[in-house]
């Protein structure tokens, strides 16, 4: 499986985590964090605002499941 994800790195930080054998990339910036990644050939991002840090993030990941 190949993809290609463009992130704006100049005013946030990029980081990539497997979680539970799935490559997702964080962008943080300010008060957001983006998740982006592939499970089971579907993409999915989520974006929260506010007050969120990497590990509750990484915890909403790991939950997302395929129905």
């Amino acid at each position: 499986d190949q993809f290609s994800i463009h992130m704006d790195n100049e005013h946030g930080t990029i980081s990539e985590l497997d979680i539970s054998g799935i490559k997702v990339t964080f962008c943080e910036s300010d008060d957001c964090i983006v998740a982006v990644g592939i499970q089971d050939q579907y993409a999915f991002n989520l974006t929260v605002y506010g007050d969120c840090d990497l590990d509750l993030m990484i915890k909403l990941v790991g939950a997302v499941k395929r129905q």
